[in-house]
């Protein structure tokens, strides 16, 4: 029986099509000077898989409860943007850091999950996140992803610019 109602992960092609689709955009990313300075520089494949996980979750491929969505969030910000890989490895210095910037009324303290204010210590922007739009758009191009699909893509990525600029 056909699905009546298929997810955006479905109509992508599954697994397999987010997996490149992820690939050529983390790599569109790394090569960005605007971007790839807020990624730690160790464990890049670890970075990509968790991203995986986070994209097919996000685009519906799997579900998830919110505690379950919460902690895949928190593994995909302490892997890609903590300069540790062990959140029991986060020092003192850390969290002064980002008191600092807490002080400087820069950014919000609002965050999606505890590991995302790793990134928030960088101070990510508009501009940022633009730059992350045009990687995004740039990867579904390379890929021929329809343009239909590709603007259900780009839609569900700027709905996300709040949450993860901490606005």
């Amino acid at each position: 029986m056909s699905n009546i109602n298929p997810t955006l992960f479905q109509r992508l092609g599954g697994a397999a099509a987010i997996s490149t689709i992820v690939d050529k955009f983390y790599e569109n990313m790394q090569d960005d000077y605007r971007l790839n300075r807020f990624f730690n520089s160790t464990g890049q494949e670890e970075q990509i898989a968790e991203l995986k996980k986070l994209i097919i979750a996000l685009l519906g491929g799997t579900t998830h409860s919110e505690e379950e969505m919460t902690e895949i969030l928190n593994s995909f910000f302490l892997t890609a943007f903590a300069r540790k890989t062990s959140k029991s490895l986060v020092s003192g210095s850390d969290w002064d850091f980002f008191s600092y910037i807490i002080a400087q009324n820069q950014p919000s303290t609002k965050y999606v999950c505890d590991s995302h204010s790793h990134l928030l210590k960088f101070m990510p922007d508009d501009a940022n996140y633009d730059a992350l739009m045009e990687e995004l758009s740039l990867a579904l191009k390379q890929l021929n992803i329809e343009d239909s699909l590709a603007s259900e893509v780009l839609q569900v990525a700027e709905s996300g610019r709040d949450l993860v600029l901490g606005k």
